[in-house]
């Protein structure tokens, strides 16, 4: 049997720059987008690479917040995501109510951010999606 599709969408962050700075808003869907395709990539039976016209998912995200802080003494930086599935190619919602969150312990730098990010897309499709799209039949 192929592996199961799953589109990667364009991915999105909040525009409240109290919960995303705008510095960060550059690289935020690029770097959501990579580690997305790569988690998907690790997980068996599925594939973010299109081949002929193939049923599947579509799975998208909004980095909702990063934020600041400390974790057992140490500076740190939590990012959140919200997303969604759907069907593909026919949009049918599957669910809009996954979430996640990743917490980089040891820095605060632009670089623990971006680690940040890619650390929670890299969670919520492997702790989220991928468990949920194995309980549903292929489309």
């Amino acid at each position: 049997m192929p592996d199961v599709y799953v589109e990667v969408g364009a991915m999105a962050y909040s525009t409240d720059t109290k919960k995303v700075a705008t510095k960060y808003a550059v690289k935020v869907q690029k770097l959501m987008r990579e580690a997305a395709v790569k988690a998907i990539r690790t997980a068996s039976g599925f594939t973010p690479d299109k081949k002929g016209d193939p049923t599947g998912f579509h799975f998208d995200a909004t980095l909702s917040e990063i934020a600041f802080g400390t974790y057992q003494g140490q500076p740190s930086v939590t990012c959140k995501v919200n997303g969604s599935i759907e069907t593909y190619p026919r949009k049918e919602l599957v669910t809009k109510t996954l979430t996640g969150s990743a917490t980089v312990v040891g820095g605060t730098s632009d670089r623990d951010v971006e680690d940040c990010i890619g650390e929670v897309m890299k969670a919520t499709v492997k702790d989220r999606v991928i468990p949920l799209l194995k309980q549903k039949s292929k489309p």
